[in-house]
């Protein structure tokens, strides 16, 4: 359980320094700093979002 912790404030972490940089961050931008997979910074981005962490301020772009 400690290393989810661990996980947790590390992404936690990323995703306040690229808002305070840059204004947004996106799930690329998670993946390629901390090295992993993009469906795994996926999945961190979706948690954190129902968990209430990270708010949501734009809708996806993209192909529909």
């Amino acid at each position: 359980m400690s290393s989810v912790l661990e996980h947790r404030r590390d992404y936690l972490r990323l995703m306040r320094q690229f808002t305070l940089d840059n204004g947004f961050f996106t799930v690329t931008d998670i993946q390629k700093s901390a090295g992993i997979p993009r469906s795994t910074a996926q999945d961190w981005v979706s948690r954190l979002v129902r968990e209430g962490c990270v708010l949501i301020r734009a809708g996806k772009r993209g192909r529909s």
